[in-house]
């Protein structure tokens, strides 16, 4: 890349420059590369060893398929089965930390025993007459 191309960059990342343009860019640099670049083969043995290596890689593909749809299979399950046990504890916490409704009967006879307890309230008679509190 020249100096003046270098402040193209950024319009050909923002998708400001052409197809064509950027197209023609391309060829161009690719031209340049194989001009300039130094290019040398490979000798005979590392050639051989390449071509082994790659007649062994293409002969056990199945075997590596197999793994990785085994790999593939078992993360979905235990996915799964995690997030069934994250919902079954959250409803077990739902169920255990929420609020008891409490029973208002249970609620008038505790607050009427703890009236009855108080050393100023030890009556229920409202009325101080002598008729009316000597029946009690």
């Amino acid at each position: 890349m020249q100096c003046a191309e270098q402040y193209r960059v950024q319009a050909y990342f923002d998708g400001e420059v052409d197809a064509l343009s950027a197209l023609e860019d391309l060829a161009r640099t690719r031209a340049h590369l194989r001009r300039e670049l130094p290019f040398e083969t490979a000798p005979a043995p590392l050639r051989a060893r390449i071509q082994r290596a790659l007649d062994a890689e293409s002969n056990a593909p199945r075997a590596a398929t197999r793994a990785l749809r085994a790999r593939r299979t078992r993360p979905f399950w235990l996915g799964a089965l995690g997030s069934l046990g994250a919902a079954l504890a959250a409803g077990a916490a739902v169920l255990l930390l929420m609020p008891v409704r409490p029973d208002p009967l249970l609620d008038e006879i505790v607050t009427a025993h703890v009236r009855s307890l108080m050393p100023e309230h030890l009556t229920d008679v409202v009325s101080t007459d002598r008729h009316t509190v000597k029946p009690w």
